[in-house]
C-alpha cells in the first residue's frame, strides 16, 4: 500500500507563481526604463544635430560680431525644439574675444531639458570696426 502521489503541492505552485510574478515585473520595469534612456539619447543627439544646423543656417559674421542673443525654432525640422544663441565678451572687453554659446531646447514629459555647445571667437575684425568712427 505505497500512497505516494506524485507531482506539486499547491503551496509550491504559489510560490512558483510569485517568483515568476516577481521577475515579469522587475524586467518590465528595467524595459521600460531602457526604451527611456534611448529616446533621451535620441533627443540629445538630435539636438546636437540641430546646434551644427544652427552654426550653418546661421553663421556668425565675425566683422560684425557684438554682444547679445538671438533665437527662434527649427522650420521643417523637429516640432518643440528651440535655439538660442548669446554672445558676450569673454573675461576683458578690451579683447577681441567672445564667448558663443548655443542653446538647443525640448521639452520631454513635462520637463524642460536642453543642450548647448560654448565656443570662443577670436573676431579682431570686430575690434577694429568699433574702433573705427
Amino acid at each position: 500500500m505505497n500512497n505516494r502521489r506524485a507531482g506539486l503541492t499547491l503551496v509550491e505552485v504559489l510560490l512558483a507563481m510569485v517568483i515568476l510574478a516577481a521577475g515579469l515585473g522587475v524586467m518590465v520595469v528595467a524595459a521600460g526604463r531602457c526604451v527611456a534612456v534611448a529616446r533621451k539619447s535620441a533627443n540629445y543627439a538630435t539636438a546636437r544635430n540641430l546646434i551644427a544646423r544652427v552654426e550653418l543656417e546661421n553663421p556668425l559674421d565675425r566683422e560684425e560680431i557684438a554682444s547679445g542673443e538671438d533665437g527662434g525654432d527649427f522650420a521643417g525640422g523637429p516640432e518643440g525644439f528651440r535655439w538660442q544663441r548669446t554672445i558676450e565678451p569673454y573675461a576683458d572687453e578690451t579683447l577681441p574675444l567672445y564667448r558663443v554659446t548655443i542653446r538647443v531646447t525640448w521639452t520631454e514629459r513635462g520637463q524642460g531639458l536642453g543642450e548647448d555647445v560654448t565656443r570662443l571667437v577670436y573676431a579682431p575684425e570686430a575690434e577694429e570696426m568699433q574702433r573705427k568712427p
